[in-house]
């Protein structure tokens, strides 16, 4: 089965879950001007800045759900590399026996675009990843990545790089233009060359730095270069052939490519040449298997990995042999050998869906083998996480996230997450409400497993440890259902709502209380306890007339749950309901929801500041879908998360206010954010959003400057100015003003044209007022009070240029490549190099004394 088959397959197998479709029902408002959306990884929780930024949120961590590896790399017998397709890249040095998540900048989006041929690695240090439209380079093992702009402005589909310095890129712009791009610089710059109209590849091989072959699935060519790119010649495959998935070379005159053949059941077949291409030959391989990926260690020796059994052949890919079967049954669209013996492959492992029948990946497998495929071994991947539906932060480092089946905790303010250890696989379904009112304690409720026999009644692990452990609770028998309410006001008191229902304990969750019962048509999904004795619960009321119409309620306790008092809201909306609340003191309060039609359309908000005595209704912006969570850490300052409409579809969004609801601005979440959930915020200057990406993962996004969510893992390193703050660079050329400093343009910002190369350092001027960015070819670009003194650009280098200092009276500066090499302008002196020197690792920065 195709890549592209499978992916549409999965598409349609994975349904949105739970309250999801509340929101995303809602009917089509008038159009909200368009949000300009960050681009970032995957994202489960998000962190940003309450009450005033607009500009968006950026991700400090991420989750994959469902996951395959698809391409995988290694240079050496213990150095692996694997590109996943929810933008994710693991590291092994140790022959894959563990692996490591690596930390991607946030314009990188590992994944769809590239498919399996988007990673090569030439050496143990440096890799290489088509990334969209922009090549992402790393040469000190994955620690860092740059942008090595191609600036086609097309789709870059594959890549390959025979040595350090060069690759070659394959992408197509349009519909029908297909070009081949070659560096020889290790990204600095690239020669573009357009392939024949009748051409499309996908998949491209370089045996040596002159000679490549390209392919595509649905085509019956091979393309071919022996002279570095500068022609190609069109090949023809044998009659039969209908495309090819990969292809290795080992030789440049030896190739072998897995594909289909052109009947109707497209039965899987190889081709081999030995001649550089000129002949080709097609050979059947074992009706059990199909393979997708192949790998030739040798020159006579060649795997090849798909659905099915692996294969082996000993005589360049004319005849194959079945090898032992994976531990799992699973789909590889990678493999990588690093001897006639050892490999590695990856994909995902196939799992039935509860229909039965159809199978669909579950988290990223690997295998490896080491005796030439006789056995394999399952390798230990990064756990990953399925969407996370609520989150809590009993303070600005600390936070837990739960989801299906899982919950992630930090204790660095989103830096870093780990997957706590829950009390047994089968327990806690849908772990969607949590409140921890401590650091250390945690509360945590949610439906039974959806493979629970009967509806199952509501169930709750909690922690007194910060997470090392969690252990049930036993609750009164509350029907369980998706979406409970919980609110621990201490770590003794704590209440919770599922339906009509409230329970609470006063001992730690030793012993639970039934509270007096509301009316059967209540429906609660959220609570707030500002107090052991005020809380507040929201949802909706069933009112009588013709159909079911409810209404949003909220119902309040004085007296720790004792009696309970339905409090009227000033919406009359026909279908609707409060989603969440938020109290920041027994008299405040905030609550959110979605309606479908009265006296408010879509997404809306209520506030009260006198117990709830009264409400009124804020003004948000128009088009807004649907909220569904709010967290106010003060009196004054709130954020909501949920959707609004762009057009026909439906958006992930923030409001956020910090004038008591006087007004919320709207602060897009990043691209690839499908939807939010929960919102948390533990002070007035950050907040955490749980959430699902569009691989139905967990979420996590980050800002480190209240002030700008964009200040927080932007580009290069930042360039820290006298005046008490600083400026990140990004790739494309944007500048971010971070703390006490100043914008003063960018090239994003001038509308300018596709960069040469991409920017990789930025340096201010010694009073604040100006900065210079530099480009990987050398270019500079003067702002403010910068001047510009001359460059390398256009100029040749022996490497790629790295970063920049400025003289401390900002009257020159000095350009630093990464062979050491150094380059001064204006009165800036030149003291030496590094350039002639052996170095271990590459040069990656460069600062001025004093």
């Amino acid at each position: 089965m195709g890549l592209s088959r499978f992916r549409v397959a999965l598409a349609v197998v994975v349904s949105v879950i739970g309250v999801t479709a509340v929101i995303s029902s809602f009917s089509t408002l008038s159009s909200l001007p368009a949000l300009a959306a960050t681009s970032t990884r995957s994202v489960g929780v998000a962190v940003g800045a309450p009450g005033g930024s607009a500009q968006g949120w950026t991700v400090s961590a991420s989750y994959p759900g469902f996951s395959f590896i698809d391409g995988l790399a290694c240079p050496s017998a213990q150095v692996c590399y694997a590109a996943l397709n929810d933008s994710a890249i693991y590291r092994s040095s140790n022959g894959g026996v563990s692996w490591v998540n690596l930390t991607l900048p946030l314009e990188m989006n590992v994944g769809f675009v590239s498919g399996e041929n988007a990673i090569s690695c030439p050496t143990a240090q440096d890799c290489y990843v088509a990334s969209n439209e922009d090549v992402f380079a790393t040469s000190d093992g994955g620690v860092s990545w740059k942008m090595e702009s191609v600036s086609t402005n097309g789709s870059l589909l594959g890549i390959s790089c025979p040595s350090y310095s060069t690759c070659y890129v394959v992408g197509q712009t349009g519909l029908t233009s297909t070009f081949v791009a070659r560096t020889s610089d290790s990204g600095a710059t690239w020669t573009v060359t357009t392939l024949p109209s009748s051409v499309w590849v996908t998949n491209i091989v370089c045996p040596s730095i002159s000679e490549c072959f390209g392919s595509y699935i649905n085509s019956s060519v091979v393309v071919s270069t022996a002279d570095g790119g500068a022609t190609w010649n069109v090949e023809s495959l044998p009659s039969g052939v209908s495309g090819l998935y990969q292809m290795s070379c080992p030789t440049p005159t030896q190739c072998v490519a897995v594909g289909v053949e052109s009947d109707a059941s497209g039965t899987p077949i190889s081709v081999a040449t030995s001649d550089s291409g000129a002949v080709w030959t097609m050979h059947a391989v074992p009706g059990n298997a199909t393979p997708e990926s192949i790998a030739c260690p040798s020159s006579s020796i060649c795997y090849a990995v798909g659905s099915g059994t692996p294969l082996a052949s000993s005589d360049m890919g004319q005849s194959w042999s079945a090898l032992a079967p994976p531990p799992k049954p699973s789909l590889f669209l990678s493999i990588a050998c690093t001897s006639t013996t050892s490999c590695v492959a990856g994909g995902g492992e196939l799992i039935s869906s509860s229909s039965g029948g159809v199978q669909i990946p579950a988290p990223a497998f690997a295998i490896s083998t080491s005796d030439a495929g006789a056995s394999w071994k399952q390798l230990n991947l990064p756990t990953s996480t399925t969407p996370q539906l609520a989150v809590s932060c009993p303070s600005p480092l600390v936070c837990y996230a739960d989801g299906l089946d899982s919950i992630l905790s930090t204790k660095n303010g989103g830096i870093s997450w780990a997957v706590d250890t829950l009390p047994g696989a089968d327990f806690l379904g849908f772990a969607s409400a949590i409140s921890c009112p401590s650091i250390e304690v945690c509360y945590v409720a949610g439906p039974p497993p959806i493979w629970a026999s009967g509806p199952g009644n509501l169930e709750m692990i909690m922690t007194t440890n910060g997470g090392a452990t969690w252990r049930p609770v036993v609750l009164p028998p509350v029907p369980g259902y998706l979406s409970p309410g919980v609110s621990c006001p201490s770590t003794q008191e704590c209440f919770v709502v599922e339906g009509g229902e409230v329970i609470e304990t006063t001992d730690g969750a030793a012993s639970w209380t039934v509270d007096t019962a509301l009316s059967g048509k209540i429906q609660l999904n959220s609570v707030a306890c500002p107090s052991i004795a005020v809380c507040f619960a929201a949802g909706s009321v069933e009112t009588t007339g013709s159909g079911v119409i409810s209404n949003p309620v909220v119902v309040r306790t004085e007296d720790g749950g004792a009696t309970w008092s339905v409090l009227n809201t000033p919406v009359t909306a026909k279908n609707s309901s409060l989603m969440s609340i938020s109290c920041p003191t027994p008299s405040t309060c905030y609550a959110v929801g979605a309606s479908a039609m009265g006296n408010v359309s879509g997404g809306f908000v209520i506030e009260t500041s006198d117990n709830g005595a009264t409400w009124k209704i804020d003004s948000v912006p128009t088009n807004v879908l649907g909220l569904i969570g709010v967290s106010c850490p003060s009196t004054a300052s709130c954020t909501a998360v949920g959707g609004y409409s762009a057009g026909s579809s439906f958006t992930p969004i923030a409001l956020s206010t910090s004038d008591s609801g006087g007004s919320w601005i709207a602060q897009p979440l990043p691209a690839s954010t499908r939807n939010t959930y929960s919102v948390s915020c533990p002070t007035t200057s950050g907040c955490f959003v749980a959430g699902v990406n569009f691989e139905h993962g967990g979420l996590v996004l980050g800002s480190a400057v209240p002030s700008n969510p964009n200040c927080w893992g932007v580009g290069a390193a930042p360039f820290v100015a006298p005046t008490g703050g600083y400026w990140l660079a990004g790739g494309r050329g944007a500048v971010f003003s971070c703390g006490q400093v100043g914008f003063y343009g960018s090239l994003s910002s001038m509308g300018a044209k596709p960069l040469n190369a991409a920017i990789v350092g930025i340096a201010g001027t010694p009073d604040g007022k100006g900065y210079w960015e530099v480009a990987s070819d050398g270019g500079i670009f003067s702002f403010g009070d910068a001047t510009f003194y001359g460059s390398m650009g256009a100029k040749p280098l022996n490497a790629a240029i790295v970063g920049i200092a400025g003289t401390p009276d900002g009257k020159g500066y000095w350009e630093v490549a990464r062979d050491g090499g150094i380059f001064s302008f204006g009165d800036a002196t030149f003291y030496g190099s590094a350039a002639s020197m052996p170095l271990n690792q590459r040069v990656v920065s460069i600062a001025a004394y004093p």
